[in-house]
């Protein structure tokens, strides 16, 4: 079901719009109805694949954040030569 967060993690549902999906669902021509719907579901895949195409950037950055994480909990120092580099 279709949530919003509100303040203080708290969840609210709305199911109006839902309902409001209804009418044109209704209303429309069988294509027309299918063809809207499956706009929408390849709209979604756009966040997956965008993530996909950063994802080398995203690894090397996580790979340095980890690096430095783990020299600050251990305490030695570290020869910056070492040190993953994002490009």
């Amino acid at each position: 079901m279709l949530e919003i967060h509100a303040r203080h993690g708290q969840r609210k549902t709305l199911p109006h719009l839902w309902t409001l999906a209804v009418f044109p669902g209704a209303i429309l021509s069988f294509d027309l109805t299918w063809l809207i719907a499956d706009t929408l579901n390849a709209l979604t895949a756009i966040p997956n694949l965008i993530s996909l195409l950063l994802r080398p950037v995203k690894q090397k950055y996580t790979k340095a954040c980890i690096f430095e994480a783990a020299i600050k909990i251990s305490g030695n120092s570290y020869d910056n030569r070492h040190t993953p580099h994002i490009s």
